[in-house]
């Protein structure tokens, strides 16, 4: 969140600051920690295509802070997590899957990420999915 949040203070100067992004992220952690609001994976990860998507919540602020010059460690975390999201019952999912399996994760970064292998955001996205799934494989057989 503080990636994005730099990102948009820095576009639009304006209409946020560092005290009212401080105080949204504050906001948002609150209601994450909150037991009493339930959230499924299924729910948020759901339809991962469309949240990858140039301009939505994921790749819009990657883009964003790369045009700005600042960190986008942990938006490459994330977006390799939503493309590691998997639901048989989730159309987008399924189609992400397709084009892995037919592909490799290089293939899905190129059709729906838009992204070319020699670009600085491929490879730290890519980089990103890498560690994500050999640390997601590890916890899986239970090496540590």
């Amino acid at each position: 969140m503080k990636e994005s949040g730099q990102a948009l203070i820095k576009e639009y100067p304006d209409a946020f600051d560092d005290a009212g992004m401080d105080g949204y992220i504050q906001k948002t952690i609150g209601r994450f920690k909150n037991p009493e609001v339930v959230d499924f994976v299924t729910r948020v990860g759901r339809q991962p295509l469309r949240k990858l998507g140039r301009d939505e919540r994921l790749l819009g602020p990657f883009n964003l802070a790369k045009r700005h010059g600042f960190p986008t460690k942990f938006l490459a975390i994330a977006i390799a997590a939503a493309l590691m999201f998997s639901n048989e019952d989730d159309e987008q999912a399924v189609e992400l899957r397709k084009v892995e399996e037919s592909n490799g994760i290089e293939g899905v970064l190129k059709k729906f990420l838009y992204f070319e292998s020699e670009s600085e955001g491929y490879k730290e996205i890519l980089n990103a999915y890498n560690n994500l799934n050999g640390r997601t494989k590890s916890l899986i057989s239970g090496e540590n």
